[in-house]
């Protein structure tokens, strides 16, 4: 989060308190920026302050949830079934896997969509 997020974010809800309609986001974006960069350095250095102390708790919220023994997170354990791969049966060379006549399937006749012959006008 920055400075600006900050910033803006309280003059929405500023606005809202007072009443007042907010309009469309590009509108409200550029009305921002032009406020934005009318602060004197002083008041955009709070904001930027107030930022750095959000991302600050925020990284740490987010340290304190990850799982503290990573041999415990389903994430890292290699022995999951899902991530065996048989890696003795090589796909490529499988009898399977080539191209034979009976491995190849016409379309159903249903599912075929006939071509209308074209009418000649004359």
């Amino acid at each position: 989060m920055s400075g600006y997020v900050i910033f803006s974010n309280e003059m929405r809800a500023a606005m809202k308190k007072a009443g007042e309609d907010i309009p469309p986001v590009p509108v409200f974006g550029k009305q921002m920026g032009e406020k934005w960069r009318a602060l004197d350095q002083k008041e955009k250095d709070a904001y930027n302050a107030r930022a750095a102390k959000a991302r600050a708790a925020k990284k740490k919220a987010l340290a304190e949830k990850k799982p503290k023994d990573k041999k415990d997170s389903p994430k890292d354990k290699k022995d999951s079934p899902k991530d065996k791969k048989d890696s003795s049966k090589d796909k490529k060379d499988s009898p399977k896997e080539k191209d034979s006549p009976k491995d190849k399937k016409e379309p159903a006749a249903e599912n075929v969509k006939a071509k209308k012959p074209k009418k000649n006008s004359k």
